[in-house]
């Protein structure tokens, strides 16, 4: 073998250590470190500009969705501009830029993050199972720890947030579990959204995905959210419903309702000590809003009412073309949407919108139907619902996910033809 062979191989395998190194640091800093507080932003966001400026650019984008990329930066810096511009009188310039740039990076980002895992999961077939299960018993320890001193867990929290900000625990109610990200709905849906990766798109054996099952619910019901609950009831039952075109196959219903009835037995053989766990006060604070819900019909929180009195003062075709920013502000008010698809129409305008949604949450023909049901739904549901682009973590959780799905068919088929 000659001198030049030898130096071609040394340098594609230290571009490989180079990737693998890469891809687990910012893997394990988007889940489990904290931020960069001077600089306000997580460590990661460095290492993949150094990526995408060390010729990623050109391996993760094509010329559509880089294209698609620029027009989104290029409308939402207009749009913060014509927010500054229309801002009223009195509103400071700092505050509405502040509370702006932090969900236009965010947005950005996502585009970045979602290009490089698709790359790194389509091109080095990197792993994350290890990774997304230990995040699980990450959050299963500070889910104890809020059972069992809330102070303290708030306390240790602290040192996962931007603005080092204390919180003063008073109840479970007013100071829900939220992990270390900002929300505890979104939360709860990052933790279905693993559920559902494990069971629909790793298809973890039943042992393993028994102790997701237990490790998702106690982690939902510790966040209080109704939106998590009925979405972990859904994908729990889902199993038969979500297979290859909906065909129902026999051993499968007959497995569900056999563990089932096993978990009921369980539950009625030790109830003694789950009623500990019911008359708990996570517990009892949970069943109490979600009693709440069922008894007044308000499934979705005011939030239709909020939508629609956002609809009636804030004229949303004025925002066809351009948005004013996300900090949305009218008629002498400061309206808060509730939904990810009204925050983007009124903050940086359809047009943009449009491209954020055909990028996130589009099905792809490399797709597997099981799996975009498994996992883009779940986050689409708390988009709706919770905008859920407010908050670095679970964003960034949602895309990394996404990523892993979007051409599984295509590798699949890449792996058969070989």
């Amino acid at each position: 073998m000659q001198e030049g062979e030898l130096m071609k191989i040394d340098a594609k395998v230290s571009n490989i250590k180079y990737e693998k190194f890469m891809f687990y640091f910012i893997l394990i800093d988007l889940l489990f470190l904290p931020y960069i507080r001077i600089l306000s932003i997580k460590a990661s966001m460095l290492a993949v500009i150094v990526w995408y400026l060390r010729g990623g650019t050109k391996k993760a984008f094509n010329k559509n969705s880089f294209h698609l990329f620029l027009l989104f930066i290029m409308l939402s810096i207009i749009s913060l501009v014509l927010g500054l511009l229309y801002a009223p009188r009195g509103y400071s310039a700092i505050s509405f830029l502040m509370s702006n740039v932090q969900i236009v990076v965010i947005t950005w980002f996502s585009f970045l993050f979602f290009y490089y895992f698709r790359y790194q999961f389509f091109q080095n077939r990197f792993s994350i199972n290890k990774t997304l299960m230990a995040y699980l018993f990450f959050a299963l320890f500070f889910a104890i720890l809020f059972w069992v001193n809330p102070q303290l867990y708030f306390d240790i929290r602290q040192f996962w947030t931007l603005g080092n900000e204390k919180t003063v625990f008073i109840h479970h109610t007013i100071n829900r579990f939220t992990h270390i990200v900002s929300e505890p709905n979104n939360f709860s849906v990052v933790v279905i959204g693993i559920m559902a990766y494990f069971r629909f798109v790793e298809k973890l054996e039943s042992s393993k995905m028994l102790i997701v099952y237990i490790v998702t619910f106690f982690l939902v019901i510790t966040t209080m959210s109704t939106t998590g609950m009925l979405l972990f009831v859904l994908y729990f039952f889902a199993p038969v419903s979500f297979k290859k075109v909906y065909k129902i196959k026999l051993k499968n219903v007959i497995m569900w309702f056999a563990f089932t009835i096993g978990l009921l037995l369980f539950i009625i053989i030790f109830h003694d000590r789950f009623g500990l766990f019911f008359d708990s006060t996570v517990v009892s604070s949970a069943i109490f809003r979600y009693e709440g819900y069922l008894e007044t019909e308000n499934y979705s929180g005011s939030r239709f009412d909020i939508w629609v009195r956002l609809l009636q003062e804030v004229n949303i075709f004025k925002y066809i073309l351009i948005g004013r920013g996300t900090t949305i502000l009218a008629n002498g008010r400061l309206y808060k949407p509730h939904s990810g698809h009204f925050y983007l129409i009124y903050g940086y305008g359809m047009i943009a919108y449009s491209i954020f949604m055909y990028e996130f949450f589009r099905f792809r023909k490399s797709m597997f139907r099981s799996e975009y049901f498994a996992i883009v739904i779940p986050f689409l549901v708390i988009f709706t619902m919770n905008t859920l682009i407010g908050d670095l973590r679970s964003t960034f959780l949602y895309v990394i996910l996404l990523a892993y799905i979007v051409d599984k068919k295509n590798r699949r088929n890449m792996e058969v033809s070989k």
